[in-house]
This record gives structure tokens, C-alpha cells and sequence, in this order.
């Protein structure tokens, strides 16, 4: 339940379902196993619904952990002429022979589980497998009452990386002591979303690349022409003029590009990580360090080389009547 309730709300809709399994005493059919498929809502933890779409409990019970039992019909009708024949039931291919089995005499009647008082809640018509089905919450557990060795969280899709190292921290940091998440490759299922994520980053770095790329040429071809014309012609040489428009530039694209990349680590990011999972991780201050110093040292070699070519040797008093 303490892994359950720190799951993250977002991760709600991916879980189709946890299901697991615990053995105990019970004046039903004596000493017997209990199934329990479930998954948590914005409301609370529900009966996951069957391959017919039944639930056998309510919401409102899974949720406030009521104890309550629901049950076939058959345990209204155990066959049998003699006390000894009741105490022997048929459950699909298995048969139990008990002491404490009985019949249920209807809605209301009780059941004794793990040393807990149970209302019979529901009763349903079954056959087949489901003929001497029987359901309880799993919320209605005592927190004492042990669990078989295997918990499994089914996802609707392959589970991704997020995902497993979201649940994993969450046993870590919770019931390390009574239980852990085995190891999964996840290379099989995740080389494409990894491939897609890596696309999606680039794709996005070099939109702000390009943007910023855009105005700086703007700035540098169309603004700065008359400019360098009239301090080529108040005598500053070449080599100042392209330092100063340089240093200038420089100063400018800077912060925007650091303002662009912590815009996207906060607006952009998040989604991302919604829409590939894989993301979550693949940028961290490092990297983005990276980035910084590589989309400057690339800035200062396109604003070089464009400052070079519009910045001659010669002067161009044409250029003055603009």
C-alpha cells in the first residue's frame, strides 16, 4: 500500500493493473489462497474489471477497505447428503476437503478471514472457472497479513525507463527492507523511443539554434553596414571593427540562448518527457553546459566568417547613402 499510494498520479492512467496473491485461514473453504487484481484512480484503489468487464466489488468498497466478500452462488448450494459430503468442495481442478467448510446462507451472512470478520456483500451467478469464485478488497487487509513473494504491476504498454525507475526508487526508498524491483532489460523495447527522443532533442536544440542564427544574421548583414562604413571612415581598421561587432554580438546571443535553453528545460522539457518517457534524464546541467559552450564557439565562427566577408579591405562609400 505504501508503494501504491506514492506512485505519481500521471502514472495512473499507464497501470492496467496490480495483481497479486496471499494465502490465509478462513471458515469458508479452511486454508486457501486469495487473488487480488486492482489499480490506483484520482479516487482511490479499485477492482481492476475481468476479461467480461465485471467488477465484484464495488468502487466504494475497494476504496474505504471495506470487508466485504463477494462469492458464487455455488457456496449457497455445496452438493452433498452428509456432513462429511459438505466439507468437501470441487474448485475447478482443485478440491479442498475442510473442516471449516460450509455453505453461505445469503447476503449478511459472515465470513472469518485472517482473524477479521467478513459481510457477504455479493453474490453471483458463475460457472466454469468462476463457479466457486470468491473476491475481497485488497485494501481491506489487515497490515500485518503477508503477501506470496511476487508483487507484478502490469502496464498498458512496454514498461519504459521512467517507469521503471520511478516504482524502483519508490521500493527503495520505502520497503527496502521487505522487498525490491528485479533488474529488466529494457534495451529491446526502449532503442526506439531512446532514437525518437534523441531526434526530438536535437530537433528542438537546433529550432533554437536556427532562430537564434536568424537574428544574429539580421543584426550583423542588415543593422551594422552604415555603421561599419562610418567607423571605417573615422579611421577604425578592419581588425577592431570585426572585434567590436563581434564582442557585441556575442554579448547578445549569450543570455538569449541561456534564457532559450532554461525556457525549454521548464516549458518544453516537461512535455517532451510526457511524450517520450526516455527523456527524463537525457539533459542535466552538464549537458546543457555543453550545448552553451557548442552553440557559441559555432555562433562565433558563422559571425566571424560573416564579418570578414562584409567587412573589406577596401571602403564602399556607396554604402554611406543607405
Amino acid at each position: 500500500m505504501t508503494v501504491v499510494n506514492n506512485m505519481p498520479k500521471e502514472m495512473y492512467d499507464d497501470i492496467e493493473e496490480i495483481y497479486c496473491t496471499g494465502t490465509y485461514e478462513n471458515d469458508l473453504m479452511g486454508f486457501c489462497y486469495f487473488d487480488f487484481r486492482f489499480h490506483p484512480t484520482d479516487k482511490g484503489i479499485v477492482q481492476t474489471p475481468d476479461d467480461l468487464g465485471i467488477k465484484y466489488l464495488t468502487d466504494e468498497e475497494y476504496i474505504n477497505g471495506e470487508r466485504h466478500i463477494s462469492l458464487s452462488s455455488k457456496y449457497t448450494e455445496i452438493d452433498g447428503e452428509t456432513e462429511d459430503q459438505k466439507k468437501y468442495l470441487q474448485v475447478g481442478a482443485m478440491s479442498y476437503s475442510s473442516d471449516f467448510a460450509r455453505n453461505i446462507e445469503g447476503i449478511g451472512d459472515k465470513v472469518e478471514i485472517y482473524g477479521c470478520e467478513y459481510t457477504v456483500s455479493n453474490i453471483f451467478e458463475a460457472e466454469g472457472s468462476m463457479d466457486m469464485a470468491y473476491f475481497i478488497p485488497f485494501t481491506s487487509l489487515p497490515d500485518d497479513a503477508y503477501l506470496e513473494s511476487t508483487v507484478s504491476i502490469i502496464f498498458k504498454k512496454p514498461v519504459n525507463y521512467n517507469q521503471f525507475t520511478t516504482i524502483r526508487d519508490i521500493v527503495d526508498e520505502n520497503i527496502s527492507d521487505d522487498g525490491y524491483v528485479e533488474d529488466l532489460d529494457l534495451s529491446a523495447v526502449s532503442d526506439l523511443a531512446y532514437f525518437k527522443t534523441i531526434i526530438a532533442i536535437t530537433m528542438a536544440v537546433g529550432l533554437l539554434f536556427a532562430i537564434n542564427l536568424a537574428v544574429l544574421y539580421k543584426y550583423v548583414i542588415r543593422c551594422n553596414e552604415p555603421k561599419i562604413i562610418i567607423f571605417r571612415t573615422c579611421g577604425a581598421t578592419r581588425f577592431k571593427c570585426i572585434l567590436l561587432f563581434l564582442a557585441q554580438a556575442v554579448i547578445i546571443i549569450a543570455p538569449v540562448f541561456a534564457a532559450s535553453l532554461f525556457a525549454f528545460h521548464k516549458l518544453l522539457y516537461p512535455a517532451m518527457i510526457n511524450r517520450f518517457q526516455n527523456a527524463a534524464g537525457c539533459l542535466n546541467f552538464q549537458r546543457y553546459v555543453y550545448i552553451f559552450v557548442g552553440y557559441l564557439v559555432v555562433s562565433v565562427i558563422v559571425l566571424l566568417a560573416t564579418l570578414i566577408k562584409n567587412i573589406s579591405r577596401k571602403l564602399n562609400f556607396r554604402e554611406v547613402g543607405k
